[in-house]
C-alpha cells in the first residue's frame, strides 16, 4: 500500500537550503512507499514547498529537483559585487552582538531585495500557469500573516502568487509588508452559502459583533446587499462596472472592497498586508486535516528551528535568535497538538465512521546548532553544505519508514513534555 503523505516545511533563511536538500532526496526515491498528496511551507520554507510543488505538476519529480537546484544556486552569491554584499551582510548580524547598531525600517529605502526575489521566483514558476491549474494533486498551503487584523492565511493552489510567496517570506525588520487582496466571499453566494463569510468579516475585521445574528438580503436589482438587526444595519453596493463594491455603515464609516469577476462569478476582496507566517503557523499543519480534498496518511515536518539548545543564550543576537525559534516552534507544536488529540479522539472510538482515520507525523530535523549570522549567509560553500546534509538526513529518514510505531512516540514527546 502506498501512503499519502503531506509535508510541511519550517521557514529558516538560508537555513531552508536544508529543506531544499531534504525535498530533492524525497523526489528521488523510486520505492514507491509514499505518494505527496499535499505540501505546505512558511518563508524559505514556502519557496521550497513552491518549488516542489510546480515542478511536480508540470513536469514531475525530475523537474522539481531542477528547480530546487536552479532557485539554489541563482540565491547563492557568485558574482564578486554579490559575495561582498553578501560577506557585509554576514559580519553585519555579528558586530550587532558587540556593537549596539540601529535599526533601520525597511520603509525607508526602496524594496531591492523583494523585488530581486520576485525575479527569482518568476524565472523558476510561471504564476500565471498557476492560476489555470484546477484541482492540483499534489495540493499547496502557503502561510502569511495579516499585519492589521492579525489573521493567520493560507493561500492555496490556484491562489498562490508571487505576492503570496513574498508575503511569507516578509520579515518584518528586513523586508516591508506584502499587500494582498484577501478573499472574503461570493457576491452571488449571498443570500446563501457565503453568509458565514460575510459574517465572519463583519465581525473580525470591522468589529460588528450584532452581525452574527443579523439578517442578509439583496436589494437594487440584487446590487445592493443589506444587513440589518434593530437598529443597527449596514448595505454593501456595486459600482455600475462592477469593480468595487462601497460597504457604508453609517455617515462617517466606510470601506471600498474590489470586486473580480472569475468563472462567472462576482468574488469580493480586501486588500490586505501581510508579513512573514512565522508569527502565526510555522509552517501550516491543521490546514491538511481540514483544508485539503484528500487526507494524508502521514505528516513529514521538516524542522529547521531546534526545539533543544546546549548554552544559555546571551548576546543580543542569541537571545533575538531563540526568541524567533521558540516562536515558530510554539505555532508548530500547538498544530501537531490538534492532530494528536484527533488521533486520540479516534482510538477511543469518539469518531465512527471510515471517514476518520489517525494521521501519524515524523520529523525530518536540521539537528546542527548554527550561529543566528547563517541564517543571511549566501555563500555558496554554505548553501551547498546546507542541501548536501538535508539530502543525507533525508535518506536516513527514509530508512525509518517501515516502522509506524517509533514516529508516533516521537509525536507524543513532542507535543506534551
Amino acid at each position: 500500500m502506498v501512503n499519502k503523505i503531506a509535508i510541511a516545511c519550517q521557514g529558516g533563511g538560508s537555513h531552508t537550503a536544508f529543506t531544499a536538500g531534504v525535498l530533492k532526496r524525497i523526489l528521488k526515491e523510486n520505492k514507491k512507499k509514499y505518494e505527496i498528496s499535499a505540501l505546505s511551507g512558511t518563508s524559505g520554507g514556502a519557496i521550497c514547498a513552491l518549488l516542489a510543488w510546480y515542478g511536480l505538476l508540470t513536469g514531475g519529480n525530475d523537474k522539481a529537483i531542477r528547480l530546487l537546484d536552479s532557485f539554489w544556486k541563482d540565491i547563492s552569491a557568485s558574482t564578486f559585487g554579490d559575495i561582498l554584499l553578501n560577506e557585509w551582510f554576514v559580519e553585519a548580524s555579528r558586530i550587532q552582538d558587540i556593537v549596539s547598531v540601529p535599526q533601520v525600517s525597511p520603509y525607508s529605502y526602496p524594496p531591492f531585495a523583494q523585488e530581486y526575489l520576485r525575479a527569482l521566483l518568476e524565472k523558476q514558476v510561471d504564476f500565471d500557469k498557476i492560476k489555470t491549474l484546477t484541482d492540483p494533486r499534489p495540493e499547496l498551503i502557503v502561510g502569511a500573516v495579516d499585519v492589521l487584523s492579525g489573521d493567520f492565511s493560507a493561500f492555496k493552489n490556484a491562489r498562490i502568487s508571487a505576492d503570496a510567496i513574498l508575503a511569507s517570506a516578509a520579515i518584518p525588520t528586513f523586508l516591508r509588508a506584502v499587500p494582498i487582496n484577501k478573499y472574503l466571499f461570493s457576491w452571488n453566494k449571498i443570500p446563501g452559502t457565503d453568509n458565514e463569510k460575510l459574517i465572519k468579516y463583519l465581525k473580525q475585521d470591522l468589529n460588528l459583533d450584532w452581525a452574527e445574528t443579523a439578517r442578509i438580503e439583496k436589494i437594487g436589482n440584487d446590487k445592493i446587499i443589506r444587513v440589518y438587526r434593530g437598529t443597527n444595519s449596514l448595505s454593501l453596493k456595486l459600482d455600475d462596472k462592477k469593480t468595487t463594491a462601497c460597504l457604508k455603515i453609517n455617515k462617517n464609516r466606510h470601506h471600498e472592497l474590489i470586486v473580480k469577476t472569475e468563472k462567472d462569478e462576482l468574488n469580493i476582496y480586501n486588500k490586505s498586508d501581510y508579513w512573514d507566517g512565522l508569527f502565526s503557523q510555522n509552517p501550516p499543519v491543521r490546514d491538511f486535516v481540514d483544508g485539503v480534498d484528500v487526507k494524508p496518511d502521514e505528516i513529514w515536518v521538516i524542522q529547521i528551528n531546534p526545539r533543544t539548545i546546549n548554552k544559555l543564550p546571551e548576546s543580543v543576537g542569541t537571545i533575538n535568535d531563540r526568541r524567533n525559534e521558540l516562536a515558530g516552534n510554539l505555532s508548530l507544536y500547538q498544530e501537531l497538538y490538534f492532530i494528536e488529540k484527533v488521533n486520540e479522539w479516534i482510538e477511543k472510538g469518539y469518531f465512527q465512521g471510515s471517514k476518520y482515520k489517525p494521521i501519524y507525523v515524523r520529523f525530518i530535523k536540521m539537528l546542527r546548532e548554527l550561529d543566528l549570522d547563517t541564517k543571511l549567509d549566501r555563500s555558496q560553500e554554505f548553501i551547498e553544505e546546507m542541501m548536501i546534509y538535508g539530502e543525507k538526513q533525508a535518506e536516513e529518514f527514509l530508512k525509518q519508514l517501515p516502522s509506524r510505531t517509533h514516529h508516533v512516540e516521537r509525536l507524543i514527546n513532542v507535543v506534551h513534555q
